[in-house]
């Protein structure tokens, strides 16, 4: 097998996009970030540099596709984010971000940069799945360098961790040479086919979490919500992008920056499928929360909002969900709701599913080093809540299609802290 690689898909024709999708769709596993729609988005972005990769097999026919972006991880006061095994531990992250507490190096992603989730690459079922996993890291490394970017180390992201290892982070699993991490869980809430309003989920909730998403609707009553047009993301896009990044601000690890190109190129590209709402009081632009609509899933993308108004109106947890309301509207099996703000998502109803990444650094001292201090740390996980009743959907269904999703919150859930 042999990979192509494209930085600019502008020549291609729809057939070539239709090819890709239905790799895709040949494996039985959807994605948002390697749908075909995400994927010329991300290459018409003037401010991204992407590469859209297909691995052809003996046959010149097309069996594999994977992005490739390559953008600058920036890690912040990490002591906050992660909690050290060891003071030695403590001790290197500290001389690594210096004075400043920050540290900046360019890195090669295979997978969303923008988003999380098993989003990594597809191969056709008849890829054996060792040899996909060559097939991706030999892509990856043997990547020409591109407008003088030279990264540093290599990312492919992300993947479901098998719930029989209670350690992920410093072994090397998925190939030898590579450095296992594990960073927060992916939250999800697998939706009742039953649910036509947001009384039937709250109905499944137990007395405590239904009393708080009714506070959560009080607190936010005042809150006009407006879903944007085309020509109304257009014109609202620099002041969504200003509340993004007052949340933006907060991260201890940043791997790429949500612009206004990305808003409305994945809006051209995704139309109605790519719903951006904004949450007003008396006509004042307060917050916004964008995601992506598919027969499959509701795919939360990003938010902001004001901090100031955000505890008096709980924005963010009426956000959340707004995300469950969408999930319920169009029919989705599951909401995904990303990473970060486990406690808040966990209160809603949404449950952990244990990601793993893989990382090599190009200088083989640095691959130690990582290798070691992914060894000595791990991610500081909260209490989770355990809002459902015994016998709700999320926690016992059975429904056609909803298996996956229950396989993989379950096992997670019961891994991570609860309350």
């Amino acid at each position: 097998m042999e990979w192509t690689a494209d930085w600019d898909t502008s020549a291609w024709e729809s057939a070539a996009w239709s090819a890709w999708d239905a790799v895709i769709e040949a494996t039985g596993s959807p994605s948002v970030h390697l749908d075909s729609r995400c994927a010329r988005a991300l290459l018409q972005s003037d401010s991204r540099q992407v590469a859209a990769l297909r691995c052809w097999n003996d046959q010149g026919e097309l069996a594999g596709v994977a992005l490739v972006e390559d953008a600058y991880a920036e890690s912040r006061n990490l002591d906050s984010h992660l909690e050290a095994d060891s003071a030695l531990f403590s001790w290197a992250v500290r001389w690594l971000h210096g004075k400043t507490s920050k540290l900046r190096f360019p890195l090669r992603v295979m997978g969303p940069v923008l988003g999380s989730g098993d989003h990594a690459y597809r191969f056709l079922p008849e890829v054996p799945a060792e040899e996909a996993k060559r097939l991706a890291a030999s892509a990856l490394r043997s990547l020409p360098n591109k407008n003088g970017f030279k990264p540093r180390a290599y990312l492919i992201k992300d993947f479901p961790a098998s719930q029989a290892l209670n350690r992920i982070a410093g072994g090397s699993t998925w190939m030898r040479g590579w450095t296992d991490l594990e960073f927060d869980p992916l939250m999800r809430i697998p939706v009742n086919p039953a649910w036509k309003e947001l009384d039937a989920y709250m109905a499944e909730l137990k007395t405590k979490a239904r009393t708080k998403v009714k506070r959560i609707l009080t607190c936010s009553g005042d809150c006009e919500i407006e879903e944007l047009s085309t020509k109304a993301l257009a014109a609202h896009a620099p002041e969504l992008i200003r509340l993004y990044r007052l949340i933006y601000a907060e991260a201890g690890f940043r791997l790429g920056e949500l612009s206004v190109e990305d808003l409305l190129e994945t809006k051209s590209a995704w139309a109605d499928n790519f719903r951006v709402s904004v949450l007003k009081v008396h006509g004042e632009l307060l917050g916004f929360q964008c995601g992506f609509l598919t027969p499959h899933t509701v795919e939360a993308f990003f938010v902001g909002f004001d901090r100031d108004k955000h505890k008096e109106l709980a924005l963010y947890q009426r956000m959340l969900v707004e995300f469950i309301r969408w999930g319920i509207e169009t029919g989705a099996k599951e909401v995904v709701m990303g990473r970060t703000a486990l406690d808040i998502k966990s209160s809603v109803g949404a449950m952990p599913e244990r990601l793993s990444c893989v990382v090599k650094f190009r200088n083989p001292v640095l691959n130690l080093l990582a290798k070691t201090a992914a060894r000595f740390s791990h991610p500081v996980h909260p209490q989770l809540k355990r809002p459902w009743k015994q016998d709700a959907y999320p926690v016992n269904g059975s429904a056609d299609g909803a298996s996956e999703v229950h396989a993989a919150v379950h096992p997670a859930a019961e891994a991570l802290p609860t309350t």
